[in-house]
């Protein structure tokens, strides 16, 4: 599994490093150009996107989702990935 974190809200490389540092990310975290979100219809930050191993969308989140929502949902797409 991979989790990759996409921000549209900052600016440069450092500002995303600074990020990735501030909230201990164990995990990817890059830039994205505005026509991502567009292309995404994202309307909100943060907006989570959840894929299954074949690349099909699993779950879409608009906000932070609970976490016991989150894992269900992971536990779920894994199961479906098999």
């Amino acid at each position: 599994m991979t989790i990759l974190s996409i921000n549209l809200d900052l600016n440069t490389t450092d500002e995303v490093s600074k990020f990735a540092r501030r909230h201990d990310a164990r995990y990817r975290v890059g830039l994205a150009a505005d026509s991502l979100a567009t292309e995404l219809s994202v309307s909100m930050l943060p907006t989570t996107y959840l894929f299954a191993a074949d690349g099909s969308l699993f779950k879409r989140y608009t906000g932070g989702p609970p976490e016991q929502v989150f894992v269900r949902d992971i536990d779920a797409a894994l199961v479906k990935s098999k």
